[in-house]
């Protein structure tokens, strides 16, 4: 028969590796279904085992009550849900982003695949997400993200009461997501609309000339040449995106 505090400490991992499990489950790191779901367990398990031995955590009261239990439970859902949500929108601005892209080159009708979501991504949006993501580990963004597990069960104590988020934080947040998208696309869609000017005006100077045919190859080629060479001068942009998430999950825990 286990002794008390060894239930207590059996508790508290469980509790822990809910929240850890919930992220490394939810984080759009892997958005494309590559790691195997047994990986993403054993790591969640032994992430959770290193916080729990290597953190002061104080150790749970075990209610008595199992609906207290369950409570503290749907709690560390939430808290990892909240963390999962942050990293979700950072990489739908560069989703957003290539989906805007795609519509004003031409791919929008050329989708690619996601397994992992069972649906339809768009062909650019994928590409950037892809770049986004080298991006985030080339800026160390994964040891950021490591720290940001820490800090939030240094802000949110595990078995802490239900994470109490405004609306307006998740709407800024959704705003920061759609902004920061069209600012990524902005350059790009600003020479593509003044091509597309100058395609309205030569199909009413030259009816006989089939426009679109003519426009549509050189939009796609424009287009992909404007976002080789944009992409190089948007690095602040992309570290801010990263920045806001992080600044989101601080002010979600220390104002719950």
């Amino acid at each position: 028969m286990l002794f008390q505090g060894e239930i207590q400490w059996v508790v508290t991992l469980m509790l822990v590796a809910i929240r850890t499990g919930v992220l490394f489950f939810a984080t759009p790191l892997d958005a494309f279904g590559k790691v195997p779901t047994q990986v993403k367990l054993w790591v969640s398990v032994a992430f959770s085992v290193l916080i729990a031995t290597t953190m002061d955590l104080q150790m749970i009261v075990v209610p008595s009550d199992v609906v207290e239990l369950v409570m503290m439970a749907v709690s560390e859902v939430m808290a990892g849900l909240i963390m999962a949500f942050g990293l979700y929108t950072a990489f739908g601005a560069f989703m957003i982003a290539g989906g805007i892209l795609d519509y004003q080159t031409g791919f929008a009708a050329a989708n690619v695949f996601n397994p992992a979501l069972n649906s339809q991504n768009p062909l650019l949006g994928t590409v950037i997400s892809m770049f986004a993501l080298l991006f985030f580990f080339l800026v160390d963004g994964h040891h950021m993200l490591l720290r940001g597990i820490i800090f939030s069960y240094q802000m949110m104590p595990v078995g802490s009461a239900l994470p109490d988020i405004s609306m307006s934080l998740i709407m800024a947040q959704f705003g920061m997501m759609f902004t920061f998208g069209v600012v990524l696309a902005g350059p790009v869609i600003a020479v593509l609309l003044m091509l597309d000017g100058g395609a309205a005006i030569m199909a009413r100077t030259m009816p006989q000339m089939n426009v679109y045919f003519l426009f549509l190859p050189l939009k796609i080629l424009v287009g992909l040449m404007l976002l080789a060479s944009v992409f190089i001068y948007m690095t602040p942009v992309m570290n801010e995106i990263f920045q806001r998430t992080f600044r989101f999950w601080h002010s979600a825990f220390v104002l719950s």
